[in-house]
């Protein structure tokens, strides 16, 4: 390796570093088995964004409230556009209500770490998965680690459990977060 002035051309020098090529090692992958893992890393990396659901599917509220909504009036309607702030899930449980075998609850676990505040169901929020939008969602309170459990009630243990599936799949939850208790 060896240093060289150059000129920039507008009056000033830097100092360019040229390296002898002949003499570094080659590149050659059943040379390292390092390089290997490296290159098989980076290849599922690069598939990775083509695995996850779309960002606009899951649980979102309202940004921070100090960010002032903005209004529009668009074909003789009002249009509020909030900040939206995706919620991370870490847990779903689909199961039956307490008192009453024929009512099932959807319960949700939110992470405490991206909530611009505490959210609650009472807000304004949208949960939408696979184009359709769900409501109804009540607080079961806070958890141990910060976080919040909602519940949406259900009545069709069908569509519980698909849409346990679909939560399950659009956060990328493990087997172990999603839990269907009423095959029990």
């Amino acid at each position: 390796m060896k240093a060289n002035k150059k000129d920039a051309g507008n009056g000033s020098y830097g100092i360019c570093r040229v390296i002898d090529a002949s003499r570094s090692p080659s590149p050659d992958p059943s040379r390292s088995p390092n390089m290997k893992t490296l290159i098989l890393a980076l290849a599922f990396a690069s598939a990775v964004p083509f695995l996850r659901a779309s960002e606009t599917e899951g649980l979102f509220v309202a940004g921070d409230e100090r960010n002032i909504p903005k209004y529009e009036l668009k074909d003789g309607e009002f249009v509020l556009r909030f900040k939206a702030v995706r919620l991370n899930l870490t847990r779903a449980v689909f199961r039956f209500d307490t008192e009453d075998k024929t009512r099932y609850w959807l319960e949700i676990d939110i992470e405490k770490a991206g909530a611009p505040r505490n959210p609650d169901p009472g807000d304004f929020y949208l949960f939408r998965i696979e184009g359709q939008d769900y409501g109804g969602f009540s607080t079961r309170g806070q958890l141990k680690d910060g976080g919040w459990r909602w519940a949406l009630g259900m009545t069709d243990a069908v569509a519980g459990r698909t849409l346990l599936a679909k939560i399950g799949k659009a956060y990328g939850l493990h087997a172990t977060q999603v839990h269907d208790q009423t095959k029990q």
